[in-house]
């Protein structure tokens, strides 16, 4: 146990002043590298909304003919074979045509083929040549709804996956 303190003790006991703290540092101003790493950040917001305003306007093209595609997927079964597979390559050479910075526009079948394939991912080999080039000048009881509907969802894979050019 410990003792009872003396009067002299108690006294200086009594003299002793409370710990004062300081005010606490306050946020604003800050110190000038925070201010460098807040301008970097605005600098690297604003590049990137440039970024992706970029890639926005690049893939219009590609939105338009998704959207084209919409109404030939809902009335597929109503439209007649021949119209849909006429609409639906019509779509797929708007959107071939509109791509950002293509170098040349194909003039005859096999470069359109060409154009048609390199622009492919390795993951969709299938291209339906025949399909794509003859069917269009078909009479219409040659033109199954089958072949139609190929059509069609090749054009969609197409638009969705197709790499531009560089």
């Amino acid at each position: 146990m410990n003792a009872p303190l003396s009067a002299a003790e108690q006294a200086r006991l009594a003299a002793l002043a409370d710990i004062v703290e300081p005010a606490a540092i306050g946020w604003w101003p800050p110190a000038p590298g925070w201010l460098l790493v807040a301008l970097l950040a605005l600098l690297l917001a604003v590049r990137g909304m440039q970024q992706f305003r970029r890639h926005w306007q690049r893939n219009r093209y590609r939105r338009l003919a998704l959207r084209r595609l919409r109404p030939l997927e809902s009335a597929g079964a109503a439209l007649p074979a021949q119209q849909l597979l006429s609409e639906a390559l019509l779509v797929l050479r708007d959107c071939a045509l509109a791509m950002p910075a293509a170098a040349s526009r194909p003039a005859d079948r096999a470069a359109w083929s060409a154009f048609l394939q390199a622009r492919l991912p390795a993951r969709y080999p299938f291209l339906p040549e025949a399909l794509l080039h003859d069917a269009a000048y078909w009479p219409p009881a040659r033109v199954a709804r089958e072949d139609a509907l190929a059509v069609l969802r090749f054009v969609r894979s197409w638009v969705e996956h197709h790499a531009p050019p560089a």
